[in-house]
């Protein structure tokens, strides 16, 4: 049965980014997940979201069975949806009041937006304000390929999202070798900031790194602040196992130029650190500086630098042309 709402779910978009911090279930099932197994990938597999269903700006609802109670409440029974052209809201139940655009739904709850998917318990919402609150969800991120959940999330009439106890991670459904985490998290899609209090890494549920603030942009534009920290294992049979890992911090120093600084250790040599200078000049030519320092380094006992410096010209030119420099001291 379809019903037509007069009603916009676009402000409810902005709860799609929440998919980017969340805690990891042990029970999950993959395939409500959009998790799709492949043995090319690195991770055995990858996310694939769905189409969403055909809508315009107002939005539509169907279910198996619905009731009217004469005066203002709606419910939708079985298979119940809405949706427009941005976004849509499954559960085995929707109740609504025309008046107040209050609502909940109970039961395999899924929000959908293009890149994202959130799954919980119930929810509630309000289809005029674009409010919603999400329980005890699992959360996906295609693009990024991100998992996690969180117990409640929820997003207010001014489009700012807030998480509490968020953990997420790139690893498989299920799956969680490293995880991120924060005791609080704030995205806000207006200014494109997001920052999250009382950060944690996560090495095989061991906490190797804290950080009392982090501020991170949500969306590409370009903001300064952390990017994606990087962990892995190393294995050879001449050292053993050890540990790398990089967190590297955007600059956006001005419209024409940045830089990218990445404190690091390198399994089996110590710490480090990466700089990437850039600049782009008013005929569109470009000018990159590379700089890595790892000073001590546990395995040859000296300081370590590397330089390199490019200059490309614009390549929007019938020609080309390109000036590579690079130093680096003695490798052993």
């Amino acid at each position: 049965m379809y019903l037509n709402l007069k009603a916009s779910l676009s402000g409810i978009l902005g709860i799609a980014l929440i998919s980017l911090c969340a805690n990891v279930h042990a029970d999950v099932q993959p395939d409500r997940l959009d998790w799709v197994q492949s043995d090319q990938q690195l991770c055995g597999g990858y996310y694939l979201a769905p189409d969403l269903p055909e809508g315009g700006e107002e939005l539509e609802a169907r279910s198996d069975t619905s009731l009217y109670d004469g005066e203002d409440r709606i419910s939708l029974s079985g298979n119940a949806a809405l949706w427009n052209q941005q976004i849509s809201l499954e559960a085995d139940e929707i109740s609504l009041f025309r008046v107040s655009g209050d609502g909940d739904a109970i039961g395999n709850v899924a929000l959908r937006e293009p890149r994202f998917l959130i799954r919980g318990d119930a929810a509630s919402l309000n289809i005029y304000s674009g409010r919603v609150e999400l329980y005890n969800t699992d959360i996906v991120a295609h693009g990024l390929h991100l998992y996690g959940n969180a117990s409640q999330v929820t997003r207010d009439g001014q489009g700012i999202i807030r998480v509490q106890d968020a953990l997420y991670t790139k690893c498989a459904p299920g799956k969680s070798e490293w995880q991120l985490g924060s005791s609080f998290l704030e995205l806000n899609r207006e200014t494109g900031r997001g920052y999250a209090r009382n950060v944690t890494l996560r090495a095989g549920g061991v906490p190797v790194v804290w950080l009392p603030v982090v501020g991170f942009p949500v969306d590409e534009r370009r903001l300064t602040g952390f990017l994606w920290p990087n962990l892995k294992t190393v294995s050879n049979s001449t050292d053993g196992d050890d540990v790398s890992f990089s967190a590297p911090f955007y600059w956006n120093q001005r419209p024409q130029s940045d830089m990218l600084i990445t404190p690091k250790r390198v399994a089996f040599r110590g710490n480090g650190l990466d700089l990437r200078q850039r600049h782009l000049f008013e005929d569109e030519s470009r000018l990159t500086l590379n700089l890595g320092l790892l000073p001590d380094d546990d395995k040859t006992q000296t300081d370590r630098e590397a330089a390199e410096l490019i200059w490309q010209s614009n390549p929007g030119q019938p020609w080309a042309a390109n000036t590579y420099s690079v130093y680096a001291s003695e490798a052993k």
